[in-house]
């Protein structure tokens, strides 16, 4: 995955800085169920800097403290000391993909995938408020032994049908 501009300098470390062009496809949802970001890399092709065809097996993601405010399919320069590190302080606008197919593809996915993480936040704020109304009624339904039990946990199915 060659998308590198040109060195530029060196970080702290002494670890030479690139600067590539990537581009940000969108809002992804994490395996922790965080809000990432993902961009593509272009990669060295027979007729100059393409993206690479399997985007989804070779898109980087990202957690930065402030999200860029981007559109999905917007081409930027980033700056950082390896393929795989951005530095978003350095993040530069470029252009607009061409393909518009490709935009319209990526801003969906981007829409979705914030909508996900926005119904799963929520979700988890009423899952929480809700156990901590329940959790008296947990309590005496784990105290009740035998039909007393059963017959507690029928009581509440009733009044909550």
């Amino acid at each position: 995955m060659n998308s590198k501009i040109a060195p530029q300098g060196k970080d702290e470390t002494g670890e030479p800085e690139l600067t590539r062009l990537v581009v940000y496809i969108g809002r992804r949802l994490g395996g922790d169920k965080k809000e990432n970001i993902a961009f593509l890399p272009f990669v060295e092709g027979e007729n100059g800097w393409v993206l690479p065809s399997n985007e989804e097996a070779i898109s980087q993601q990202y957690r930065p403290a402030k999200f860029p405010k981007l559109q999905p399919g917007a081409v930027v320069s980033v700056t950082g000391p390896s393929d795989s590190t951005i530095n978003f302080s350095t993040l530069r606008y470029v252009r607009m993909w061409e393909d518009e197919a490709a935009r319209l593809r990526w801003a969906a996915r981007d829409a979705a995938e914030h909508s996900r993480f926005t119904s799963y936040k929520m979700g988890e704020k009423q899952r929480n408020e809700l156990h901590a109304q329940l959790e008296p009624v947990r309590v005496q339904i784990q105290r009740a032994v035998g039909a007393n039990r059963a017959a507690l946990i029928a009581e509440v199915i009733r009044y909550l049908l």
